[in-house]
């Protein structure tokens, strides 16, 4: 076989003897080289964050923090992804503030969030002195008890009002205290060190007169104060929660309000059904489930409450309708009543 096929046409020399400028992995992927080491050089200039910055409170960075330069892991993943993290947690809150059960998941995703050990929600009053845990993760009952009966009083953090007037504030247990006043405090002595707890994390949900709505986060003291990056996250957070959490609320008591009327017209004397456009069946107090149960007058079918007629049996809705130019208006409001005979 001819040599000439490896001959280059324009310098006459032998291609095999050529070196190949790309080499290794960059040879192989087909990237040149020139171009990977301008990137890289711009984007080793382009971080945020300085590792050998200290923080805003003069105190230095951990060096053994994970992730990418300025966050831990675990931040970097819920940054980057702060879309599923809104919708995730808010929508948490939401469903949380309807059904209570749900409270432990939510602030579990918090807790694990910000490399904290424990997370609750807690309500003070100001005028009082006094808050309780209305929801927590990793508090035995037995200190959230304690907390309500005594030592929400004591919370060295929660004894000035002036810190947590608006909501979205965020706070350090650090920014509040010292490290050693609070270890000469009974709060410290008797329900932090018990629970192998130090730094904490606060963030204002809402107030209302004197009573405040705080998310606390705790860790203990080995694990290292809450970083500067922490608190942005939870106060870019805080504003969402706060909705999720008013809007929840507000369910929740319009449901407190029907139930409380559900039950007022269980009781009485009289029977009362509530009915569809349809004429199914939505509600029906007990003295009206026992006449339907009897069939003395009402019945149950397949197109709803019927009546029970000598001239046979009517869908309810049907003899309303036929029965409403014979009706005899209230004078005192818009109800119209008739009678129904019985057999």
């Amino acid at each position: 076989m001819s040599n000439g096929q490896f001959l280059d046409r324009r310098s006459g020399q032998d291609r095999r003897s050529l070196q190949d400028p790309r080499q290794g992995e960059d040879c192989r992927s087909g990237c040149d080289r020139r171009r990977s080491d301008q990137l890289t050089s711009r984007s080793s200039n382009d971080h945020r964050v300085d590792m050998r910055a200290p923080l805003r409170d003069g105190h230095s960075r951990p060096a053994d923090i994970g992730g990418a330069v300025g966050y831990p892991a675990s931040i970097n993943d819920f940054l980057a992804g702060i879309g599923t993290v809104l919708t995730t947690v808010v929508a948490g809150f939401y469903e949380a503030s309807i059904d209570p059960k749900l409270w432990p998941e939510v602030l579990g995703k918090l807790r694990d969030a910000l490399h904290a050990d424990t997370a609750a929600v807690i309500t003070h009053d100001f005028d009082q002195g006094r808050g309780q845990l209305d929801h927590s993760v990793n508090i035995d009952a037995m200190f959230v008890t304690a907390y309500r009966e005594f030592y929400g009083r004591q919370n060295v953090w929660l004894q000035s009002p002036e810190h947590f007037r608006q909501p979205g504030t965020v706070l350090t247990s650090r920014q509040l205290i010292d490290a050693a006043t609070l270890m000469e405090t009974d709060f410290y002595r008797y329900w932090l060190r018990p629970q192998n707890l130090f730094h904490h994390l606060l963030g204002v949900l809402d107030t209302q007169g004197s009573q405040v709505t705080l998310l606390s986060f705790a860790r203990a003291r080995d694990k290292g104060a809450f970083w500067s990056d922490h608190s942005e996250f939870l106060f870019r957070l805080l504003p969402y929660l706060r909705q999720g959490l008013r809007a929840g609320g507000t369910i929740r008591r319009v449901q407190d309000v029907e139930r409380i009327l559900h039950d007022a017209i269980d009781v009485m004397p009289i029977g009362i059904v509530v009915l569809g456009c349809s004429g199914v069946v939505l509600n029906a107090n007990r003295t009206a489930r026992e006449i339907i149960d009897n069939e003395d007058a009402l019945y149950l079918g397949s197109g709803g409450l019927g009546l029970k007629l000598t001239a046979g049996r009517f869908r309810f809705r049907d003899f309303l309708a036929c029965s409403g130019s014979e009706s005899k208006p209230d004078p005192i409001g818009d109800t119209h009543t008739f009678s129904v005979p019985r057999e």
